[in-house]
C-alpha cells in the first residue's frame, strides 16, 4: 500500500447504470455485475454510509464503484476499478487538496485484480485512511486475496459469540458476530489496544452485522452486551 499525490482537479459526476438489487448489501450487489474482485469496507472510523453508484470508467472495461462515507466535515470517499483499467471518468480524479490513499488486491479465484483509491478530506489523515484500508471484506464471502506485497486478506472469521467462546484472528483480518438485532450489540474490550469494537445496524441500503476489527498482536477479552444486557464473553487471539 501507498500514498499517492493527485493533482489532477475533480469534475462533476455522469450518469452512470444503477447496482444491481438482490441481497441488500450494494457491495455484495456489484460483485454480480463486475470482474474485478469486490470489497466492503468494515474499519469506516465512525463514518456513516452516505451513498454508493457505478461511474463508467473507460471504453471496454467495468464501471468503477464509487462510494462515500462521512461524519460532520469529515468525507471519506472510496472508489474501486479493475487493476488494469485505464479509467477516463475525470468524476473519479481528486482533487489538489485531497489526502489519497491507494491499495491493491488480488483475488486468488475468478476475479481480476482490482484497485481501490480513498480519498480524505474535512480533517481526514492519511494515517486515519490506512486504518481504514484494514477492514476490506470481499464481497464474494469466500474469496482469498492477495494484497500487494503478498500479503494474504483472507475472508472474515464469522462466529455467534453466544456459541463461540475463543476466536483467532489474522492482524490483516477481521471478526464478524452473527447475532440478531446487529445494531443492538454492544461490547467492552479490555484491551483496546489489542482490537476495536464495529458498531452493526443500518448502513443506509443494507444491515450490517457488529465485528472487531484487530490493532495489534496480543490477546483480549471481549465483553459482549444485547440492549445493554452482557450476554457472552470472547476471548480473541490477534496474531501476524
Amino acid at each position: 500500500m501507498a500514498l499517492v499525490a493527485v493533482v489532477a482537479t475533480s469534475t462533476i459526476a455522469i450518469s452512470a447504470p444503477a447496482l444491481a438489487m438482490g441481497s441488500g448489501n450494494p457491495f455484495v450487489d456489484a460483485q454480480t455485475g463486475l470482474t474485478y474482485g469486490v470489497y466492503e469496507p468494515t474499519n469506516t472510523l465512525g463514518l456513516a454510509f452516505a451513498k454508493i453508484s457505478l461511474l463508467p470508467c473507460s471504453t471496454g472495461t467495468d464501471a468503477a464503484i464509487f462510494a462515500t462515507y462521512t461524519k460532520g466535515a469529515m468525507k471519506v470517499v472510496l472508489i474501486e476499478r479493475a487493476a488494469a483499467a485505464k479509467c477516463t471518468n475525470k468524476a473519479l480524479i481528486a482533487s489538489k487538496k485531497t489526502v489519497v490513499f491507494t491499495s491493491k488486491l488480488v483475488p486468488l479465484k475468478i476475479f481480476k485484480a482490482t484497485v481501490i483509491q480513498l480519498w480524505g478530506s474535512g480533517g481526514i489523515t492519511a494515517a486515519s485512511l490506512k486504518k481504514f484500508a484494514t477492514g476490506y471484506l470481499p464481497a464474494d464471502r469466500n474469496s482469498v486475496t492477495q494484497g500487494t506485497g503478498g500479503t494474504l486478506v483472507l475472508p472474515p472469521i464469522m462466529i455467534n459469540p453466544l456459541t463461540t467462546a475463543s476466536v483467532s484472528v489474522r492482524l490483516s483480518n477481521v471478526v464478524v458476530f452473527l447475532v440478531p438485532d446487529p445494531a443492538n450489540w454492544s461490547a467492552v474490550v479490555a484491551d483496546p489496544t489489542v482490537a476495536t469494537f464495529t458498531p452493526g445496524g443500518n448502513k443506509g441500503t443494507w444491515v450490517a452485522n457488529p465485528g472487531l476489527q484487530p490493532l495489534t498482536v496480543g490477546r483480549s477479552t471481549v465483553v459482549l452486551s444485547q440492549s445493554g444486557k452482557e450476554v457472552a464473553t470472547v476471548e480473541v487471539t490477534v496474531t501476524k
